[in-house]
């Protein structure tokens, strides 16, 4: 059986290895609220109809409205106007206004929509444990929809990703034969704007690429022109309109600095030998289809190995990155053979237009999947690749599937293009929520991978598409009741602060000396440390307390200069690294 068509077995329903779902609409709305460096959710209509988490005074953002105001301004042009007159909360008519018992957040209390007694801190209607307007210190979830027990955001048991409610609700027709479908989401930030493209079907009833933008990762809209691109009926890449076909899937949108171009990346299916090969399209605007233009007159960019080869079968699942150092484009894809057993494994190639490609991997992968036993045993494929300037690494999240054939999502890191890739031990960061099909919108089947965005320099975003039956519904033989959400996790880098000593210093041999900083992390108790000297190996593994602090104080370093290397790793992959020179003298 070639290695793109696997098919699994699970709950008596035969799945292609590219899900094919049919996708409800499903109301997805929630509030995103920045405390620090965290980023926290909750229901959308705390925003839509709720209070302003604007408070501050003028009132400039008109994305954040407000629930009431006592002086009338409205200097956003947002509709609602800002409780600017600090004596607002003096009285007693607006601390809840609605009635319901709670007092409005505009004025420290727990109700974030104090127009309407059914929206509040208490409110769970459908009995799923989570309240529309709950944000706690401990909890940073929220229901998303409390007319669907499935759809809330998750709660952060450790210092690894959270994830948080669906973030967009995209429309889509079936493809042909094929239920609906909305997956394999790229997000990508532009300036201040957010954009996501996925794979779905549209009034060509084919599967096609889509976008939606948002400013706020809260409110998303989809592009009138979608979709904004689709195969060359006469070109290499037909193949997707096959129903039960590979088809056109994994875009990769990439913004090109150089050129002030967009380029987006993408695998399809020729008719002819039926293989998967990697081809991309350009425009000075994303937006249109008619903005689009093939690369190289609509030949692949990138195609599968000769016989043989470790590729020999397909190559797909795009991933490019620029390198401003060496002015070279890196693009990352996943590939396996015919031979034997199937082997899938992580290939690169360069440029230096981002539309010629030369395979650099000709003859072995960066990476395979993993051995028997182990959670990405049947596959490991579509990486998306991102740099940590912070730690100077690369950064990979892929798809890999056990021996059940469940999807979940790895991290991989290298130093440098074309170096081997170390998996993270803790594989997988993010897997299906686990227990019943019904348990939450991204339990059944596992999840789908995206891709990464740094927001910040310690504040990751990560993509990926999640699906559910929903409750008390078994999957239907042609999975027409799988319900897919495109949504995103959250985490943020373990970052070492107030390091003491902060300066490179020369100490007596024998003299006390303590080394001692702060985790800034939600969970700082769960993040493992290292203090490591590179003349005398391993120093300390301190456990941070629930405040962050760790130190090691030591009276034994040898003599000569030390360079003191710190490290942080969360449950979720991310890594802080810092370095204090020590100098010991006799």
């Amino acid at each position: 059986m070639p290695c793109y068509a696997v098919r699994r077995r699970r709950d008596q329903a035969w799945i292609l290895q590219d899900y094919i779902v049919d996708v409800k609409s499903v109301k997805i709305t929630f509030l995103f609220v920045t405390l620090g460096l965290l980023f926290l959710l909750a229901h959308s209509a705390c925003i839509a109809t709720g209070a302003d988490y604007n408070y501050q005074w003028p009132d400039a953002d008109p994305t954040d409205i407000p629930a009431s105001d006592d002086d009338g301004d409205d200097d956003d042009d947002d509709g609602p106007v800002v409780a600017e007159d600090p004596a607002f909360c003096e009285l007693e008519a607006n601390l809840d206004a609605d009635g319901d018992g709670e007092t409005t957040t505009a004025c420290g209390g727990t109700d974030c929509d104090d127009s309407n007694a059914d929206i509040n801190a208490s409110a769970d209607e459908d009995g799923d444990g989570y309240a529309l307007c709950d944000i706690t210190a401990e909890n940073k979830a929220a229901d998303c929809d409390d007319a669907n027990p499935l759809i809330y955001a998750d709660l952060p048991a450790d210092s690894g990703w959270v994830r948080q409610c669906p973030i967009v609700e995209i429309d889509s027709l079936a493809c042909g034969e094929e239920p609906h479908q909305n997956i394999q989401p790229t997000l990508l930030k532009i300036d201040d704007l957010y954009v996501v493209v996925y794979r779905s079907c549209f009034s060509n009833a084919v599967r096609s690429f889509g976008l939606a933008t948002s400013t706020n990762l809260l409110t998303w809209t989809e592009s009138a022109e979608n979709p904004i691109w689709g195969p060359l009926q006469d070109g290499w890449d037909i193949g997707w309109t096959k129903v039960g076909s590979a088809g056109m899937s994994q875009p990769w949108l990439f913004y090109d600095t150089v050129l002030d171009d967009y380029i987006l990346y993408f695998h399809a299916q020729a008719n002819a030998d039926n293989k998967r090969q990697i081809g991309c399209a350009t425009a000075n605007d994303y937006g249109s289809f008619d903005d689009w233009g093939a690369c190289d007159d609509g030949a692949p960019v990138v195609t599968k190995g000769a016989g043989g080869k470790w590729d020999d079968n397909t190559v797909q699942g795009p991933s490019v990155i620029y390198d401003d150092e060496t002015e070279t484009y890196h693009l990352f894809y996943s590939g396996c053979n015919i031979a034997g057993d199937v082997v899938w494994g992580m290939g690169w190639a360069t440029s230096n237009n981002g539309t010629v490609w030369t395979k650099q991997t000709i003859d072995n992968p960066l990476m395979e999947d993993g051995a028997v036993g182990t959670w990405d045993e049947s596959s490991a494929k579509f990486p998306a690749v991102l740099y940590d300037p912070v730690i100077e690494q690369y950064l990979a999240i892929y798809e890999g599937a056990d021996s059940d054939l469940m999807d979940a999502i790895g991290l991989a890191s290298f130093d440098a293009p074309g170096d081997a890739w170390t998996k993270y031990a803790g594989n997988p960061i993010l897997e299906g929520y686990g227990g019943d099909h019904w348990e939450r919108w991204d339990s059944y089947l596992g999840v789908n991978v995206g891709n990464l965005v740094m927001t910040d320099d310690n504040t990751f975003l990560m993509s990926y598409a999640g699906q559910y039956v929903p409750e008390d519904e078994e999957p239907e033989e042609d999975l027409s009741n799988v319900i897919i959400n495109i949504g995103f996790a959250i985490n943020r880098r373990p970052a070492f602060q107030n390091l003491t000593p902060n300066t490179d210093i020369i100490v007596d041999s024998g003299t006390p000396l303590t080394i001692e900083g702060i985790i800034n992390d939600d969970k700082p108790q769960t993040v493992d440390v290292t203090i490591e000297s590179n003349l005398d190996g391993l120093l300390a593994e301190p456990t941070p307390n629930n405040s962050g602090y760790f130190y090691l104080t030591t009276s034994t370093l040898s003599t000569g200069v030390h360079t003191i290397t710190l490290t942080s790793l969360d449950s979720g992959g991310l890594r802080d690294r810092a370095t204090i020179q020590i100098t010991i003298t006799e």
